[in-house]
């Protein structure tokens, strides 16, 4: 599953890709819920969009919420400070709390 807040940006990629077309959905991950739970998770240029800490919380509460009991999630971010340096903060769910 592909996904994007921006219709536009998900009728291009069916457009592009029309193989794949039925993968690709409208997603606003701070008020969408998706029936269903993931190994792993990767996510692209997402956290650096939201400003608010409230939506950046609500963006890792919904991607923890979507991983499966050993379920692993990928954030890549762009680091604006250091000019297109991309970080990468990797958790999952079964890790120790401290």
């Amino acid at each position: 599953m592909a996904t994007d807040v921006s219709e536009e940006a998900i009728a291009y990629c069916k457009t592009t890709m029309p193989q794949y077309a039925n993968h690709f959905n409208v997603l606003d991950c701070l008020s969408d819920k998706v029936g269903v739970k993931f190994d792993f998770i990767y996510a692209i240029a997402v956290i650096h969009m939201f400003v608010l800490d409230e939506d950046r919380n609500g963006f890792y509460q919904f991607v923890y919420d979507h991983l499966s009991t050993k379920g692993i999630a990928l954030i890549c971010s762009i680091m604006v400070l250091l000019a297109g340096t991309v970080c990468y903060l990797i958790f999952s769910k079964y890790r120790k709390k401290k």
